[in-house]
């Protein structure tokens, strides 16, 4: 008896339709969360959520696929038969070191011709050293980055004012030197006449023959200040102290008195580096 034979017809996996579906589903979800990334964070937003919320996109991209198509590319044959090859990651590993090596390359570049590069690199080196003030370098770097705030510069007259005037009286005969100033109480304003009584630390910057600065003069002063033609302040009344409960609380506070120490301390550095230039 003749045996039959029938041929068999091959399985069709994917119509070239819908594998040309898949890959343009493919393209678009995996490119979603680098984009989304990207242009949230290009738009201000933090980058760790810009990266989330681009992930979220990237799922709702998928969700969005199996409701419209019915099926996901992921688990589609063609991608399958990619992912399960012998050589795929050996081939992913090619192409992401290809592309780590351009970005590298690219990034070298930049720091070295792209200006911008700089100021990015000091910000970050600031943020390390002046928000956490554990750095070696955070006395040397902080202060000459330090942000004024806002209402810094509206009390900048008046601490000015007050800085000066505490100078020309408690160090008058002293050729350099400054004060720090700590109020002790709340501004008081009367018209145009304001009242201040604040703590002043004077250190004239002149040194003697053995080499060693002068002690510093410290006085609780009050005064009434009247702002004059030119914006800044002048005392009219001008009374200071050197006893008292007040006084001698402030001057055995070390701490308070190494602050403003300090304060001066920065200050001459910073008039000393100034004029070395």
């Amino acid at each position: 008896m003749k045996k039959s034979t029938t041929r068999k017809t091959p399985k069709i996996m994917q119509t070239n339709e819908s594998a040309g579906s898949d890959f343009v589903w493919a393209a678009v979800t995996i490119m979603s969360l680098p984009v989304v990334a990207i242009s949230l964070t290009a738009m201000g937003l933090h980058p760790a959520l810009g990266f989330i919320l681009g992930g979220c996109f990237t799922f709702i991209l998928i969700i969005l696929e199996a409701i419209i198509r019915g099926k996901t590319w992921i688990f589609s044959e063609t991608f399958q038969n990619i992912f399960g090859h012998s050589d795929t990651s050996f081939r992913l590993l090619i192409v992401a070191g290809g592309a780590l090596l351009i970005l590298q390359t690219a990034f070298v570049l930049q720091l070295l011709r792209n200006p911008n590069m700089d100021t990015m690199l000091l910000n970050l080196i600031i943020q390390k050293q002046c928000l956490n003030n554990t750095g070696p370098l955070t006395d040397i770097l902080c202060p000459t980055f330090k942000t004024v705030t806002a209402d810094r510069i509206e009390q900048l007259p008046l601490i000015y004012s007050m800085e000066q005037a505490a100078k020309s009286h408690l160090i008058p005969s002293a050729v350099f030197g400054s004060c720090a100033v700590a109020p002790l109480k709340d501004v008081t304003q009367t018209g145009d006449k304001i009242n201040l009584e604040f703590f002043a630390y004077c250190q004239p910057w002149t040194k003697g023959l053995n080499g060693n600065t002068e002690e510093p003069v410290m006085r609780i002063i009050n005064a009434d200040f009247f702002e004059n033609d030119k914006g800044f302040y002048s005392p009219q009344t001008w009374q200071e102290t050197k006893s008292g409960t007040a006084y001698n609380h402030l001057t055995k506070d070390q701490n308070f008195l190494l602050k403003l120490g300090n304060t001066l301390l920065k200050r001459h550095e910073e008039t000393l580096r100034m004029y070395a230039f």
